[in-house]
């Protein structure tokens, strides 16, 4: 597991931000768990979500594999001081449990459910498509096999999901 931008034993804290369009509030740093098993792929998505503009940057937690995902997300094992993601960023061509088992997981989980999950992966697969949003997805994106077009796309969820749309809070601890 790789740790990106902030440890992952550190708080949610505020950081400095920018203001939610017509909000007048201000942000917190986006905390991001990015799920995904190829280094040349975590490569870019970290170098895209640090170059992405308007804001602070997500701090971004890279897991590997769906156990280790589940692993992150239920603050298990190595995880035990995780801290709770924003939003997960999930390949569907995981070693140890896919993508779908991950995403069937985290979304008939009461205490993970409202956390938004975005597939991100090489299949444009109708099936695959269909599948995931079936299983309550919030959206579904086919990575671009160049470059440009892969840091373009990784700066858009990263612009849709920070700037414009309103992530739920984190629960309270009781």
């Amino acid at each position: 597991m790789l740790i990106r931008q902030d440890d992952e034993q550190a708080p949610a804290a505020p950081g400095p931000a920018e203001p939610a369009a017509g909000s007048g509030t201000r942000r917190r740093s986006v905390h991001i768990l990015v799920v995904e098993d190829d280094p040349g792929d975590q490569m870019l998505i970290e170098e895209a979500f640090s170059e992405s503009e308007g804001g602070p940057p997500p701090r971004l937690a890279i897991v590997e594999d769906g156990e280790e995902a589940l692993d992150f997300l239920h603050r298990r094992g190595t995880h035990t001081g995780a801290s709770r993601p924003d939003l997960v960023l999930l390949d569907l061509n995981l070693p140890k449990y896919s993508g779908r088992a991950v995403l069937e997981q985290i979304k008939t989980d009461t205490d993970l459910r409202s956390i938004p999950v975005v597939i991100f992966t090489t299949s444009a697969s109708a099936d695959d498509v269909a599948a995931t949003y079936l299983l309550h997805a919030n959206a579904y994106v086919t990575k671009p096999v160049d470059l440009d077009g892969f840091t373009t796309t990784v700066q858009r969820i990263n612009s849709f999901f920070t700037r414009t749309a309103r992530l739920p809070e984190p629960p309270v601890a009781a």
